[in-house]
């Protein structure tokens, strides 16, 4: 019975010990205050700590059903015997559309906030796809079995394991994405496979684009649009790539060429590689079509294992070849070729000629003319797709002389059509 005494002392002090508070929670702030389900949603809890050596050791949240628990511990190694203003604050991302109940379950932390703090809602704020733009549908540059969806989202929906399918407005599926991402972020370029035996219009046609989520289990969004799977005319962007692989450093130039189908140079250039920088790129406009590319070291090997390649935007690669030393070995390549006899055209602002043009390609000019002498424009651009000139507004014919073009490709733009004519060597 002596012992009473002691043991219950011993009991109140191991009470205490277990009950000591470090961290004070008088208030939960749910920020933002009215938060939709495309709101990044935080919680934060203000009060104070104990001490001036108090802390909070780590915080989280977890979400179940419509209850958001909070575990969180603090402890405090020893100072000052003061309360000092402390918030923490707990992301908790975006949330679906409903009424949430707020659990702290803390270690030496004390809830001492109002009841009515330990709730919020969550509202719908809007259909989520509006934050979507599709931005182009477009064949894959190198292949015709592919067409690329690029798009963009401005707002925070993650849109989880997405998809893209492609119909007709006869509701046929034309291409259908395998899922290959976690979500959507602010960009991306998502690959449809053709399916096969499909026919995939060959001028502009009204289709519908749905996106899919949960690996196709929820339909997300749906768009009608007029579709045109070509890239503007008259070019469109493609990036040469060469890089070394390993084995050594590669020191020198590199010239390549560029071939269409009848192995009439089409454009050309240089690239370096030095001690410091080991891949080099250019980014070149280029008119759909099938070409040949040959990539020509221009001095004796040095090292490494060389490659060249060639890409797109939305980092969509194509063929790649190793460069040898020796007799150029042409590679080919397809480049958006459902678009090579496409009829597509450049509008001229308000004009629209769509009258005949009948071009002659002569030994030292070039001359248009139109029906009736109408009077049209004249726009040329190489084959980078830069302007070369003014625009030429005149009543038929126009006369554009050669001499000051050097040989390559040149676009014209003749009112609402795209002319390419070819300016052979003298």
């Amino acid at each position: 019975m002596k012992y009473a005494p002691l043991l219950a002392v011993i009991s109140c002090l191991a009470l205490q010990a277990r009950a000591q508070t470090y961290f004070y929670v008088d208030q939960i702030v749910v920020e933002p205050v009215a938060p939709t389900e495309q709101d990044a949603i935080s919680i934060h809890l203000v009060g104070g700590l104990s001490s001036t050596g108090a802390y909070v050791v780590s915080a989280s949240a977890s979400v179940v059903g419509n209850t958001v628990t909070i575990a969180i511990s603090a402890a405090d190694p020893g100072g000052a015997t003061v309360i000092v203003p402390h918030t923490e604050i707990i992301p908790l991302g975006t949330l679906d559309a409903g009424s949430y109940t707020i659990v702290i379950d803390g270690q030496a932390v004390g809830d001492l906030s109002p009841l009515p703090q330990h709730s919020f809602i969550v509202t719908g704020g809007g259909n989520s796809c509006d934050a979507l733009g599709i931005e182009s549908i477009q064949w894959h540059a190198f292949t015709d079995t592919a067409i690329v969806v690029h798009v963009t989202n401005s707002g925070s929906g993650v849109f989880d394991y997405p998809n893209f399918i492609l119909f007709n407005m006869q509701g046929d599926t034309l291409a259908k994405e395998t899922v290959n991402f976690f979500g959507i972020g602010a960009e991306g370029w998502h690959i449809l496979r053709v399916l096969d035996d499909v026919m995939i219009p060959t001028e502009p046609f009204m289709g519908s684009l749905e996106l899919w989520t949960g690996f196709t289990s929820d339909l997300a969004c749906t768009w009608d649009l007029e579709l045109d799977l070509c890239p503007p005319p008259p070019c469109a962007p493609l990036i040469i790539e060469l890089m070394n692989t390993g084995g050594g450093l590669a020191v020198g130039t590199f010239s390549w060429t560029i071939y269409d189908e009848n192995i009439v140079e089409v454009m050309n250039g240089s690239m370096e590689l030095t001690g410091m920088i080991q891949w080099d790129a250019d980014t070149i406009c280029l008119e759909p079509g099938a070409y040949s590319m040959s990539f020509i070291p221009d001095q004796e090997p040095t090292g490494g294992q060389l490659f060249h390649g060639l890409a797109v935007y939305g980092n969509i690669h194509g063929p790649t070849s190793q460069v040898v030393w020796g007799l150029p070995a042409l590679m080919e390549f397809p480049f958006y070729v459902p678009c090579g006899s496409s009829s597509n055209s450049i509008e001229s602002g308000s004009e629209r000629d769509d009258q005949a043009i009948l071009v002659r390609d002569m030994p030292d000019v070039w001359e248009f003319s139109a029906e009736n002498d109408q009077v049209f424009t004249v726009e040329i651009f190489d084959a980078l797709g830069r302007s070369l000139s003014d625009p030429i507004r005149s009543a038929s014919p126009i006369i554009i002389g050669k001499a000051g073009f050097r040989s390559g490709i040149y676009f014209f733009k003749v009112g609402s059509q795209v002319i390419r004519l070819v300016r052979a060597s003298d």
